[in-house]
């Protein structure tokens, strides 16, 4: 039902008809329905800093010209939300 739901409202983050807010929730319910098994890097100065496993979605977060910031949220597999970024540095996501 979730899917279906879902589905039915993917036209309007494309139509534009929707507030930005209301856009994001619905990207990130997508983004939970669809996501799978995925694997953060963080990398500064070539040296791996930290690697965090999770299931679910990774959200890449934009600036106001629409440009990735560098910064990445995600659920890990203990539940806590992470918010990641590197300034000079590299985050890697792989999806399983």
């Amino acid at each position: 039902m979730k899917k279906l739901m879902l589905l039915s409202l993917l036209p309007l983050l494309f139509a534009g008809g929707c507030s930005c807010k209301l856009q994001t929730k619905v990207e990130k319910q997508i983004l939970k329905v669809t996501g799978g098994k995925f694997t953060v890097k963080v990398y500064n100065g070539g040296k791996l800093v930290a690697q965090y496993s999770g299931d679910g979605y990774v959200w890449f977060e934009q600036d106001k010209n629409d440009r990735h910031t560098g910064v990445v949220t995600f659920r890990d597999e203990r539940g806590h939300i992470i918010r990641v970024g590197t300034w000079g540095g590299v985050v890697i996501v792989d999806y399983k």
